[in-house]
């Protein structure tokens, strides 16, 4: 478990990525130095060539230590990577004999560090030392090859092919590593998108469609099932909700109305579809039944509606409702203005009634 609140702590995908890949960069030096430190003692290499690797792994685990505290990012991705690419790795070069160990492949690999490790102009900064360094350590080394120690064939051999499986083994690490990264933003972006899609096609307090979206839905529905004599639209007002406001407050007329919401939810399959079209007026579309079943429908939210919201501890919350079948070509507009008038119909002959 305490591992696992270390990973998760440190490694999680919200984290910042340069972060991450600076810490990453950090234990793969560490545990390439003590490799280097152990082949070193085995295989006949220079004192300092012994000596530079257990210094290396020493500061590299400070640096560690410190980033996992540190809050200033940017700052310590700069310092770090600085110090791993532009210093350790060219004492590294000189120290195991330049091109004839393998530790080009490791200045190689910095140049990974310092793309995926760091932004903008700290980026190309240190990318141009590094390009400068391998410039004069490939001058140094070919015009005064006296000063690096010469190794062995053999330990060439050794040297070469374990530093060639290592670099290959980093560069693998971190590709692998950038595209879980990638998969996870993509997979974020694609749910954001879809939070915010859901956002702008939902009314906030009641969790129904709004409007705009309704009206959308309701176009394609009547190009789809118009002619059918199947489509039937009812429009729901809550009766005095403007009295249930004045008496009880806001929020609790609020409450009236995620109430009422909740139960069209309820109501709102075999592809029933229901939206708040504005203040206390719902819609519902009622699609692929008669206009007796869809008229059972509203009677039933009718009579939920009746029955389990209650004010005043003995009033029942009432609404009106009207109801229309599409027919004779209507246009969205026209439907829109009948059942309007179904509703108002209900509203003034009495109210909890549906008019059609």
């Amino acid at each position: 478990m305490g591992f696992k609140r270390f990973i998760l702590k440190h490694f999680s995908f919200d984290k910042p990525l340069n972060k991450r890949i600076s810490l990453v960069m950090l234990m793969c030096a560490i545990i390439g130095n003590v490799l280097g430190a152990f082949e070193s003692f085995f295989i006949e290499l220079p004192l300092v060539a012994k000596i530079l690797p257990v210094c290396a792994v020493v500061i590299l685990t400070i640096l560690l230590i410190l980033g996992f505290k540190t809050e200033k990012t940017r700052a310590f991705n700069f310092v770090s990577i600085f110090i791993t690419t532009s210093v350790i790795f060219p004492l590294m070069f000189f120290a195991n004999g330049g091109f004839q160990s393998g530790m080009p492949f490791y200045l190689l690999v910095s140049s990974v560090f310092i793309v995926f490790g760091l932004k903008g102009a700290a980026r190309i900064i240190l990318f141009i030392i590094d390009i400068a360094e391998i410039i004069v350590l490939c001058f140094v080394y070919f015009h005064y090859p006296q000063i690096f120690p010469v190794i062995a064939p053999e330990v060439q051999a050794f040297d070469i092919s374990a530093s060639l499986v290592v670099a290959f083994l980093v560069m693998y690490s971190f590709a692998y590593f950038v595209r879980l990264q990638h998969e996870y933003d993509n997979r974020k972006i694609k749910e954001l998108s879809e939070l915010y899609k859901l956002q702008a096609n939902t009314d906030e307090l009641t969790n129904l469609y709004n409007r705009r979206y309704f009206k959308d839905f309701l176009k394609i529905a009547i190009s789809t099932l118009g002619d059918t004599g199947q489509l039937h639209l009812a429009m729901f007002d809550i009766d005095d909700f403007k009295v249930i406001n004045d008496k009880f407050g806001h929020l609790y007329g609020d409450e009236v109305l995620k109430k009422f919401a909740a139960i069209l939810i309820e109501e709102s399959h075999d592809n029933i579809f229901a939206c708040r079209y504005g203040g206390e007026e719902f819609l519902i579309l009622i699609p692929k039944k008669t206009s007796k079943q869809a008229l059972e429908v509203v009677e039933r939210i009718l009579q939920k509606t009746r029955d389990r919201i209650i004010y005043d501890e003995k009033h029942s919350v009432t609404v009106s409702a009207g109801f229309i079948t599409y027919k004779n070509n209507m246009t969205y507009d026209v439907l829109l203005q009948t059942v309007d008038a179904n509703l108002y119909k209900a509203k003034f002959s009495g109210k909890d009634r549906v008019c059609y």
